[in-house]
């Protein structure tokens, strides 16, 4: 995937706003400081690399970095023009994508499952995207197994 940008506006760092939690963010600067960067290629969001290798889907709107190598992406979609759709998935800086963006919200639960709401039901997906629990809760808390403080501290 590794296309090459070359024209990228308000090219920044990334920073610790863009991380999920603490932990990643000081694991991403521990391992790899200075590697990524944002900025915006005809009005998209954008992760790429020093060298200006872009790092996520190119029509990728916004992203909430995992760790150091892994994000969730958003991307949206339009049968109408007053009707969009955002669809999440996960992808990996070397432009691979891990789960297809069809959920309607995704979240990390350990580092390979994800809860996902389709069609306002919640479920699990791990990390090869299969689904480990179909779609049938109304909460992440319902589903059996999962409590409360298994989610990212956003979704409590």
């Amino acid at each position: 995937m590794h296309k090459h940008l070359k024209t990228v506006t308000q090219p920044k760092p990334i920073t610790r706003k863009w991380f999920i939690s603490q932990t990643a963010w000081e694991l991403y600067e521990a391992l790899t400081p200075g590697k990524l960067f944002i900025g915006d290629h005809d009005d998209l969001l954008l992760l790429f690399d020093e060298s200006g290798n872009l790092c996520c889907p190119p029509s990728s709107l916004g992203l909430l970095m995992l760790s150091p190598d892994r994000y969730i992406y958003r991307q949206e979609t339009a049968e109408h023009p007053f009707e969009v759709h955002k669809c999440y998935g996960v992808g990996d800086i070397s432009g691979r994508i891990i789960i297809p963006p069809v959920f309607d919200e995704i979240n990390p639960l350990e580092d390979n499952m994800f809860v996902f709401k389709m069609e306002n039901r919640y479920g699990v997906v791990d990390i090869a995207g299969r689904i480990l629990v179909p779609p049938a809760y109304d909460t992440p808390e319902d589903i059996p197994g999962i409590q409360i403080n298994d989610l990212p501290e956003s979704e409590r």
